[in-house]
């Protein structure tokens, strides 16, 4: 009898075992398709980004080609294109003195390249040499890194292969030289403004926050676990995006100090490098929300009473995500977080204690909140100080 009763039990929880396999299957196909999702959207913003850069980069590369090749009558101008290539890229965030950096590094490596071909001939030894000399060479020129890593690893590829049939001395010095030239006169004479790429990081961050809090407060005011875990999916899918915005904002940093004519910018430079600090504190805090609001949505049993909490909380999520998309417009038309800063703090006046209520999980995720507007109000330009005044007193949630 009791042989059978312990079969019956293994049979039962094998069954449960079998039966939540489609379940399982069904959440990780659906986090992957959200994560597919935020993925591709994230990629077409990097296509619009960057497709006006690229076709100038493309450009000149041609220009380049042709002009080595139907004026300087070379065969094969391969590093006229090259150049102008490695010196432009795919990145609005251009520098003349970057630009130039790069085409001097170029050029270097190409010239002493072919110098090492022509006096001492192929090999390792050579190899070896000659990129640690164009490397030195370099930093006597300029201190700049990104002209010592090119010079070495244009000497490195002319070392590496032979000269066609065709070449004369330095012509691929010549052609890299026309390259960067190239490079030069697009970054010069085409106008970039240094502070929109910003601003489109900026948006997208703030946008990012607001959509991942929107889809938590739906999730609490239907009860619903599946529509919090794919806030949490989406949250975590959002790292490139404040990744990107970081990177953005420091090198317009390093940018706004080395170019005169745009050290006028410093200020505002300066100020979206600290939104994008709190910016990524106030995703993380987000992701936190999400995950605690997926706790919550799965302990507290269905009561009426419970359901309201939930409710409430959800509204107030989404008056955060209201503020958090004020903020991306504000970013988006180049205003100064600080004008909307009074809807952020509105938002922050509802997390009391009566919003919390006497359960333990929703006094938690009250804190959580009041803690994401405080990440919020220091990014629109208050202080940590002047953050935690402006909210309501919670004493009465810390004795929870």
């Amino acid at each position: 009898m009791w042989g059978d009763g312990r079969r019956s039990t293994r049979g039962r929880r094998v069954i449960r075992r079998a039966s939540s396999i489609p379940r399982r299957a069904r959440t990780l196909l659906r986090r992957a398709s959200v994560l597919l999702r935020r993925r591709v959207e994230q990629g077409w913003g990097r296509v619009r980004e960057a497709w006006v850069p690229v076709v100038e980069a493309s450009l000149a590369a041609v220009a380049s080609w042709e002009f080595a090749a139907g004026v300087l009558h070379h065969p094969a101008p391969f590093f006229a294109p090259v150049a102008a290539w490695v010196c432009l890229g795919f990145s609005t965030m251009r520098d003349v003195r970057l630009v130039a950096e790069l085409a001097i590094g170029v050029s270097l490596g190409v010239a002493f390249g072919d110098l090492a071909v022509r006096w001492l001939g192929h090999g390792p030894l050579q190899l070896g040499a000659i990129m640690a000399v164009s490397a030195l060479v370099a930093r006597l020129v300029d201190r700049g890194r990104l002209l010592t890593m090119q010079a070495g690893v244009q000497s490195l590829i002319v070392v590496a292969f032979p000269v066609a049939a065709g070449f004369s001395p330095l012509s691929r010095w010549t052609d890299a030289l026309t390259g960067g030239v190239a490079a030069l006169g697009i970054s010069a004479l085409v106008p970039h403004d240094l502070l929109r790429p910003l601003r489109g990081a900026s948006e997208r961050g703030w946008r990012e926050i607001a959509g991942v809090l929107n889809t938590v407060a739906r999730g609490l005011a239907q009860g619903s676990k599946r529509i919090a875990d794919d806030a949490l999916t989406r949250g975590r899918a959002s790292e490139p995006v404040f990744s990107d915005w970081s990177s953005k904002a420091h090198t317009a940093e390093q940018m706004a100090r080395i170019s005169p004519r745009r050290r006028r910018l410093i200020p505002r430079v300066h100020e979206c490098a600290r939104e994008a600090t709190y910016a990524d504190r106030a995703i993380r805090n987000t992701r936190v929300i999400a995950r605690r609001a997926d706790m919550m949505i799965q302990d507290i049993a269905p009561s009426p009473e419970a359901i309201a909490r939930r409710g409430a909380l959800g509204e107030a999520t989404a008056c955060i995500a209201a503020a958090c998309y004020r903020l991306a417009i504000a970013a988006r038309q180049g205003r100064p977080l600080s004008q909307e800063r009074a809807i952020v703090h509105d938002a922050g006046t509802h997390l009391t204690a009566d919003l919390a209520g006497a359960s333990w999980q929703p006094r938690v995720y009250v804190l959580l909140l009041r803690s994401l507007t405080i990440d919020l109000l220091q990014a629109s330009g208050m202080t940590n100080d002047e953050a935690r005044a402006s909210l309501p007193p919670i004493e009465d949630l810390h004795e929870a």
